[in-house]
């Protein structure tokens, strides 16, 4: 029997070290005016047999937050996060994971994950902001997560990431931080679409955003789309779609841009490594 979770607040919700789960395929709903998930704090929709999972629908008229390990804490490599996915035993799809709120952020192993480790695809991760979307890695000592949002086909499935899309204001992906949609398994990377009326700010070591077929994958990457009046990419940082292994890499398209900064540690690129095999080029365009 498919269950559904609806929760309703006219102030704030915090998830502190505790779980919300659906694992009937059900979705799970939450409208609240803010929401906070911390210390290993986690909603999840999951299938692990027949059946999809659920969509998880997040509805805040101001902030959500995750954050693996709030300031202070014993630096340990919490994580905290938003997840669909379907289990290695599933048989089915992910409904993916919808955000509308006026301001996001995912810090210190904060993650908004939509993936698949058994048969079926890896549902779409959607999120809407009228402000600043920002992500930002490791601050702490002994993290062992990456903060972001994800998309991915893991080593052991079959199926299709769903991609992720981002409208705000700004978006800002920081200290390591990735939005990334990839294919570790047989199947598509998704799409990653990013759409802002200021800035998309990439800065730091690793700080990315990648789609692309890993090593023992199989399968095309997705393309990036981005809309943005100004991009900066800094200090080590990457808007990449990369094969690996066997497939074909996605173009990357940057439309209604007045100015893009990117510095000589930093790049844009799309690439066929040593090992991937790719029977199809890929493009950069950018318009302005």
């Amino acid at each position: 029997m498919v269950g559904y979770i609806e929760i309703n607040a006219t102030g704030s919700i915090t998830i502190d070290d505790s779980l919300i789960a659906n694992i009937t395929g059900g979705n799970i709903e939450i409208n609240t005016n803010s929401l906070e998930i911390v210390n290993e704090g986690k909603i999840v929709t999951r299938t692990q047999g027949e059946g999809n999972a659920g969509l998880v629908d997040i509805n805040a008229t101001g902030i959500v937050r995750i954050e693996g390990e709030i300031e202070g804490g014993d630096q340990d490599g919490k994580i905290s996060g938003i997840y669909s996915f379907v289990d290695e035993t599933g048989l089915g799809n992910a409904a993916g994971i919808n955000i509308n709120a006026s301001q996001l952020e995912a810090i210190n192993g904060g993650q908004i994950l939509s993936s698949t480790l058994g048969e079926g695809d890896a549902g779409r991760v959607t999120i809407n902001s009228t402000g600043i979307v920002r992500f930002e890695g490791e601050t702490n000592p002994g993290m062992t997560g990456d903060s972001g949002a994800f998309s991915t086909v893991q080593n052991t499935a079959t199926g299709n990431a769903g991609g992720i899309e981002i409208t705000a204001e700004s978006v800002e992906v920081l200290n390591g931080a990735k939005i990334n949609a990839n294919t570790f398994g047989i199947g598509d990377g998704g799409d990653i679409s990013i759409q802002t009326t200021r800035i998309l700010r990439l800065d730091g070591y690793n700080s990315a955003i990648v789609t692309q077929i890993e090593e023992n994958g199989v399968g095309d990457t997705g393309n990036i789309e981005i809309s943005a009046n100004s991009i900066e990419a800094t200090n080590g940082s990457l808007i990449s779609t990369s094969i690996f292994a066997e497939g074909n890499a996605g173009s990357i398209i940057i439309t209604n841009t007045e100015s893009i900064l990117i510095d000589s540690s930093s790049q844009i690129s799309t690439q066929i490594v040593e090992t991937g095999i790719s029977d199809s080029p890929s493009n950069i365009v950018i318009e302005t």
